[in-house]
């Protein structure tokens, strides 16, 4: 289930996905909650939400997959 997580400790919870676009909500080992974004099934981008709750990380994740939440990668710009 943890396959794509190399951080020792992170727990994936839900995942969502629409046409190319998926999200991983997961939970660190110091408790927070984050996203991590893949389009076409490659990674894009990590995101942690520090004193925000699971659906929060939930609504991320959603509103990704449904275009509503643009998520640029690290470095999208680096060429440019």
């Amino acid at each position: 289930m943890n396959e794509h997580f190399q951080i020792k400790g992170i727990k994936k919870l839900h995942e969502y996905w629409e046409r190319d676009l998926r999200a991983e909500v997961f939970l660190t080992p110091a408790m927070t909650f984050g996203c991590r974004f893949y389009k076409d099934d490659c990674w894009v981008k990590d995101e942690v939400y520090p004193s925000h709750s699971e659906i929060w990380a939930e609504n991320a994740a959603e509103n990704y997959v449904l275009g509503i939440k643009k998520v640029a990668a690290p470095y999208s710009n680096y060429y440019q």
